[in-house]
């Protein structure tokens, strides 16, 4: 199923990510015993350490996991297994919040994480403050901003209300123009 092969991408993701501090945390872990194992007296141990330091650096890896931010998007998407949003009905039926995540298709959207960073930068630099709301900001993480933006879709979805939201993706989302054109 989409969501089945959606999980497996972000866990493969992830799990390349931590794979690759795992390897930075390792050469440095290395890199520091052999400096402290340097005798100050002996310059020729110093300089075949520092050489083989060298050696050990870590390789030149872009570590995709640790690059990229994915989301699924599905027509029929529920956060929490189904109606649970802070909006939600008690029958199971979508909360406002669900239609954040409703695509006329399964979709992955892949956003590189720097461009998450820089917009939050660029949104901070452009007024030299940050909003109270933005939950301690100011550290550039995209993992705050997406929160945000969460947040603020939460918000935003909830007063326009979950009876306006489905006739909307009925109407627009659904009954698009593209829909049935391969």
């Amino acid at each position: 199923s989409f969501h089945e092969f959606f999980i497996d991408l972000e866990d493969r993701l992830l799990d390349e990510c931590d794979d690759y501090w795992d390897l930075i945390d390792a050469t440095e872990e290395h890199d520091n015993s052999k400096n402290n194992n340097k005798s100050d007296g002996d310059k020729n141990n110093k300089n075949n350490e520092e050489t083989t330091n060298n050696n050990n650096k870590v390789p030149n890896v872009n570590s995709l996991g640790c690059e990229i931010t994915i989301a699924a998007f599905h027509p029929k998407w529920q956060f929490n297994g189904g109606g649970g949003g802070s909006n939600s009905q008690s029958d199971g039926d979508a909360a406002a919040i669900d239609y954040e995540k409703r695509t006329p298709y399964p979709t992955i959207s892949i956003v590189m994480s720097s461009v998450i960073d820089s917009l939050l930068k660029e949104r901070e630099d452009g007024d030299g403050t940050t909003n109270e709301d933005d939950n301690g900001g100011g550290d550039g993480s995209s993992a705050l901003a997406t929160e945000r933006i969460a947040d603020l879709n939460e918000k935003t979805l909830c007063a326009i209300g979950v009876e306006r939201l489905k006739e909307i993706f009925d109407e627009e989302v659904l009954g698009c123009p593209m829909k049935g054109h391969s």
